[in-house]
């Protein structure tokens, strides 16, 4: 049987695998065509079980990798906030349940980065980031 691998950190596609039991951080679920030259990954989303597109930032060379860019409470959320697109699909559908669960994923994010917080450093928001994901997933 095929089964399509992601990472278990980031959750981007890793490749295709043959076997009989589908091992960890894997799905049957065939991902998207991958888009050549263009800041896209594709993703596994855990919470709605479907492959999607997120753009990814590039940095010019000088910027790379600098974990001391600053992040307001709305540059904090936009890294948090789930795609508008699943917000399309439960209103085109009209699915009350997939409609309240991205709801209530975009409460978890307004209480995570208050508008009253100060700015913190890309490397802080990651650190928060991983602090708040439950060890028992």
């Amino acid at each position: 049987m095929q089964f399509y691998v992601y990472d278990s950190s980031t959750c981007a596609f890793k490749g295709e695998v043959e076997c009989d039991v589908c091992p960890e951080n894997a799905t049957d679920i065939k991902p998207p065509m991958q888009i050549a030259n263009a800041p896209i990954a594709v993703i596994w989303n855990k919470v709605f079980l479907k492959w999607e597109y997120r753009e990814y930032l590039q940095f010019s060379d000088d910027k790379k990798n600098n974990m001391n860019d600053s992040l307001d409470y709305a540059a904090a959320r936009c890294l948090d906030y789930p795609p508008l697109s699943e917000y399309v699909d439960a209103m085109v559908k009209n699915d009350s349940e997939q409609l309240q669960s991205y709801t209530m994923l975009c409460i978890e994010v307004k209480n995570k980065w208050p508008k009253t917080m100060n700015p913190i450093s890309r490397r802080d928001y990651y650190i928060r980031t991983i602090d708040m994901i439950p060890y028992n997933l």
